[in-house]
């Protein structure tokens, strides 16, 4: 190996070391960015080697390639955990919020039920009290006005999830987009050799967003590109194609949002179920459907149920005027809606002596044997084989213990996550002190290159002056 040759594998050493030099400084950089994953310069040796003196002296180093540090088992599991966590949590907080069912609110339905039965109750000791039928087609309007303000707030809620849903969709359209979009600039880098470790990083946390959002499950394929899958294979990116989700009113919903997805690739697919759902728009939508839908359900039933109940025997007795026939309630002709639409009917609340007492028109004013009987619906039996009260309670405590249950799954799922994360940060994370020690190893590398370079320098002077 002559001396100009050594003054070229020491140059190509000194470039590799500046490499090491640069990925440090970048590492340290982005040590505090979660979305970073730590890089690493591999280094070999050149070949081929020179043959000199019946052995081979090497020709230098240089720069293999540039990697990431990432551990694919704990990347496999981290969409999962991801999503898992966003859902539930999604759906913890979604129940937390709602204050409608709370049984200890003002004027809560079962405080309602309560005094409604307690103002019949007082005027059966006097039917024909002007001031006690007075305050008795009070109770029945505070009574409607308590199931109208519990379904207005569970509607409310609902509501406010279809708001949430709409603009995380917006979001989740988005970042498939950009994934799709980097899809191709990776592949475009991969083809020219190079390792694009920042377009992957950028990548991977728009996947990390989509698994938090949608419950995105990322595959990757042999060219390096990664599709985004959604629940039951349907493909939200495919390639460098992104599809999107779409949201459109669902009259059988009550009007609240559907989801729809067109496929990567212009294919309509609608609607999206519910299994196809992950990560908080997944969480959002089974609050919304699942236990507040219930309970909304529950709710119209019982405000429905009621008001039959007590109609049933406020048709058959007696107003003051002797008209008889006249309902308590309007509630309209099915379940469905009946809480918020329940209220006192016309003529009774125009006119508390339309409020009927008495069994027969004879036993005016003072009996009040049909009033009685409408006192004791409060022991009748509803739909569900409960009393009104026992109804309004076995429904709070069923939401109670609803939202108890999605708190503990969200907190469980946070530790999966957590985990995770640690896991994650363990083979991904940048740590400065081996940063410091590669920084230092490259600096007396260089160091020791240079002093070749200065030698070679003085031993080709030496040279140059023999001749």
């Amino acid at each position: 190996m002559n001396l100009l040759a050594l003054l070229s594998t020491a140059n190509s050493g000194l470039a590799a070391q500046q490499t090491v030099v640069a990925v440090d400084s970048q590492n340290i950089q982005n040590a505090s960015n979660p979305n970073y994953a730590q890089q690493t310069v591999n280094l070999e040796a050149v070949v081929p080697a020179d043959f000199v003196g019946g052995g081979f002296v090497g020709s230098g180093v240089r720069v293999a390639s540039i990697t990431q540090s990432r551990d694919a088992f704990v990347e496999a599991q981290m969409p999962g955990a991801l999503s898992n966590a966003s859902s539930s949590s999604a759906e913890a907080q979604a129940l937390q919020g709602v204050s409608a069912l709370d049984p200890q609110a003002q004027g809560n339905l079962s405080s309602a039920i309560s005094a409604f039965y307690a103002a019949m109750q007082a005027l059966t000791q006097d039917a024909g009290n002007t001031q006690l039928r007075q305050s008795a087609v009070a109770s029945a309007q505070a009574l409607a006005a308590s199931f109208q303000a519990t379904s207005q707030g569970i509607s409310q809620a609902r509501t406010g999830l279809d708001q949430l849903v709409q603009g995380q969709v917006t979001e989740v359209n988005q970042l498939a987009a950009q994934v799709a979009d980097l899809n191709g600039q990776i592949r475009a880098a991969q083809a020219s050799g190079a390792q694009p470790n920042d377009l992957l990083d950028t990548r991977q946390a728009a996947l990390d967003k989509l698994a938090q959002l949608v419950g995105a499950t990322p595959v990757k394929d042999q060219s390096g590109d990664v599709s985004v899958m959604l629940g039951g294979g349907l493909a939200l990116v495919a390639g460098g194609v992104a599809g999107s989700i779409g949201t459109v009113a669902d009259p059988a919903n009550g009007g609240h949002l559907s989801l729809t997805l067109t496929l990567a690739g212009g294919t309509s697919k609608a609607p999206l179920s519910s299994s196809a759902l992950g990560g908080s728009i997944g969480g959002e939508v089974t609050a919304r459907d699942g236990v507040l839908g219930t309970a909304a359900q529950q709710v119209d039933q019982l405000a429905y149920d009621l008001a039959g109940a007590v109609n049933a025997v406020h048709t058959t007795g007696y107003g003051l005027d002797g008209v008889t026939g006249r309902t308590l309630f309007d509630v309209g002709a099915s379940a469905s809606g009946a809480a918020s639409r329940i209220a006192v009917s016309a003529a009774v609340a125009a006119s508390p002596s339309a409020l009927a007492a008495a069994s027969t028109a004879a036993g005016l004013p003072g009996d009040a044997t049909a009033l009685q009987a409408l006192v004791g619906t409060d022991s009748q039996a509803l739909t569900g084989g409960l009393t009104a009260t026992a109804t309004v309670a076995s429904i709070t405590t069923q939401f109670g213990a609803s939202s108890a249950q999605a708190q503990a799954v969200s907190t469980q799922d946070a530790g999966m996550l957590t985990q995770m994360q640690q896991l994650r940060a363990s083979a991904s994370g940048v740590s400065i002190d081996e940063q410091l020690i590669d920084l230092q190893k490259a600096q007396r590398a260089y160091e020791a290159v240079s002093k070749v370079i200065q030698t070679t320098s003085n031993m080709l002077d030496t040279l140059l002056q023999l001749t």
